[in-house]
């Protein structure tokens, strides 16, 4: 397996760093104006590589499983903004079609968002000693501006660096996904797997929801569904 076998240029992965930028700081840092969520991210990530299809497809289930993990209070939450432009590009570059890599690469989203997620919290750390000398900004306001300024920067290169850092061996892992499951015969197998996962996440967001309902046995109702859909296949 290597690049050739998947399509992205080095021009591709130059706009998925940028965009992975934009929506990294989307989430908190600047703009919010709700291009973050994991549906249009993924589908950005898709469009900028050729099949913004696919890119939906995957951001779509990851913004499913991010119900799970609203942004409020102390709450802890994956960093889904630019894991789910990493999917759908991910996604898309593989060809956008097998069942297999769907699900990898939704796994993979995820996994990335916690990655991004310590990511922030060490930019976040940091930023506090950018503003920890008041006497020194106090003497020439101007300067909180700069550091504002190199703040949002900062969130941005971290996440072009996490675009950057995955992209590549999601694409190659998803397009590794499509030939083993090109195997199975009628791929119910991946199939079966990616109903779990759909079902899982919304288990998780009616958890959410719903703060009453208790999430494994809803995962397990899920499972089971899932079990008789593969059957039916």
């Amino acid at each position: 397996m290597h690049l050739a076998d998947i399509g992205l240029t080095p021009m591709d992965l130059v706009l998925l760093a940028a965009a992975g930028a934009l929506v990294g700081v989307d989430s908190v840092t600047w703009l919010q104006v709700m291009i973050s969520r994991p549906i249009v991210a993924g589908t950005i990530g898709g469009a900028l590589v050729g099949g913004p299809a696919a890119g939906f497809l995957a951001g779509a289930f990851l913004e499913l499983l991010s119900f799970r993990h609203p942004p409020y209070g102390a709450a802890r939450y994956p960093d889904v903004a630019t894991a789910s432009l990493i999917a759908g590009a991910g996604y898309a570059a593989a060809g956008g079609s097998g069942l297999g890599s769907l699900l990898l690469v939704i796994v993979a989203g995820w996994g990335i968002g916690w990655i991004g997620t310590r990511s922030v919290h060490f930019l976040r750390a940091f930023n506090t000693r950018l503003a920890v000398d008041s006497a020194y900004l106090a003497r020439k306001p101007a300067r909180i501006e700069i550091r504002q300024r190199l703040g949002i920067a900062l969130d941005g290169l971290r996440a072009a660096l996490l675009t950057a850092s995955f992209t590549i061996p999601v694409a190659l892992s998803a397009t590794f996904a499509n030939r083993i499951t090109g195997r199975w015969e009628g791929e119910s197998v991946a199939a079966g797997l990616v109903v779990v996962g759909l079902a899982g996440a919304v288990g998780a967001g009616s958890r959410t929801i719903g703060g009453a309902f208790k999430l494994w046995p809803l995962l397990l109702l899920g499972a089971a569904a899932a079990f008789l859909t593969v059957t039916l296949l």
